[in-house]
């Protein structure tokens, strides 16, 4: 059997504001299930999107939060860069830091 990805999740601070953050995204995501710090999200290709503030802990108790930095990250395909920049402008214009250069180039990334 080929190898596949079938769920990618992000350990979050608050699952409703990260809830908040995809929706404005693009993603027509659920509410969490009342009580539950977890919220799946099964995309058209397939690939699942988990949200929740505890799973790490749960499986290694000597797990701790990153206090600075990138904790995690996610690439979403959402066209062209005209695609990209309306994207960009609609996050950040909602409130939304933006980190990086908007407008960057596969060739202006690092590695």
């Amino acid at each position: 059997m080929e190898l596949q990805l079938s769920m990618g999740m992000l350990e979050v601070r608050d699952v409703e504001a990260s809830v908040r953050f995809h929706r404005a995204l693009g993603l027509v995501i659920a509410d969490p299930p009342a009580g539950r710090p977890v919220v799946v999200h099964r995309m058209p290709s397939g690939v699942s999107l988990l949200l929740t503030t505890r799973f790490a802990s749960v499986y290694d108790p000597a797990w701790s939060r990153p206090s600075a930095g990138y904790q995690q990250m996610l690439e979403f395909y959402v066209g062209d860069d005209l695609a990209v920049e309306a994207k960009w402008r609609g996050l950040t214009a909602a409130g939304y830091p933006g980190r990086g250069r908007l407008g960057s180039t596969r060739s202006d990334l690092p590695g």
